[in-house]
């Protein structure tokens, strides 16, 4: 299992704020399509690009938890989350992407992007 700490989330900032990264993203959105007030689950969230950008969509209303196994992760996605100035989603916790502990029906969407290459 890959180590992810503050020089992996470094690395990972750059790569991210790439264009054709974002593309991904924005295609990501696109199929999945949130709408405001939804509630959704990002599994793997990493330094929460994508987890912030839905939880825009579906604001004022809706919220997004982001989970990632990583402290480090969590960390910089909830300091993402921050200097974006978005309240209180998305919600950055530490967990397991083989053993999701929420409650069956608790999220309209669930989305992982890349996360299960390293589970």
């Amino acid at each position: 299992m890959s180590k992810f700490d503050a020089a992996n989330v470094a690395r990972m900032e750059r790569m991210y704020a790439s264009a054709p990264i974002a593309e991904q993203r924005a295609k990501t959105r696109a199929a999945l399509a949130p709408r405001p007030g939804e509630h959704g689950l990002e599994v793997g969230c990493g330094i929460g690009f994508l987890a912030c950008e839905i939880a825009r969509e579906v604001a004022p209303d809706g919220h997004v938890i982001g989970i990632d196994n990583s402290a480090d992760m969590i960390a910089a996605a909830r300091a993402r989350a921050d200097r974006q100035g978005l309240p209180s989603s998305p919600e950055f916790i530490v967990g397991d992407a083989a053993r999701l502990e929420f409650p069956s029906g608790q999220f309209d969407f669930v989305v992982a992007v890349q996360v299960y290459l390293y589970v």
